[in-house]
């Protein structure tokens, strides 16, 4: 399998940034685009579409609530990782409009995010390329 592209958006640039630097370290992986917003990720998402979103939980929560964007209506079709350490309040609302939007909590480990991140994005690959199982 070739490396994931990733597309990140979270508000703190140091984290941002930290994570980015972590990802790309990681070998697998790579950040395509780093978003500090969602009509910003729009933009990238426009430009290159990544294998996978990785969003802050409460960014996402609080645009979509605002009603920014259509993320889900035009890229529904892209996984996305929401990370946070809370689940955000539409979590429900969320994964209805997106069945591939999974939560998981900033306080796991790092090896446990990124090896998440690369079996969700694999898994997710593999379904819409039409191999393996549609759960």
């Amino acid at each position: 399998m070739g490396c994931i592209e990733i597309a990140l958006l979270d508000d703190n640039p140091l984290y941002a940034m930290a994570f980015a630097t972590v990802i790309d370290a990681y070998g697998e992986c790579r950040v395509v685009s780093r978003s500090q917003s969602l009509p910003e990720l729009m933009e990238a998402l426009a430009e290159y579409p990544p294998d996978l979103i990785v969003a802050d939980a409460d960014l996402l929560d609080r645009s979509l609530h605002e009603g920014v964007g259509g993320l889900f209506d035009r890229y529904g079709q892209i996984p996305v990782l929401l990370m946070g350490f809370e689940p955000p309040l539409h979590l429900d609302a969320m994964r209805a409009a997106h069945p591939n939007l999974r939560f998981l909590s900033k306080d796991r480990t790092l090896d446990v995010i990124l090896n998440t991140l690369v079996y969700h994005s694999s898994t997710s690959n593999a379904r819409n390329r039409g191999a393996g199982p549609t759960d």
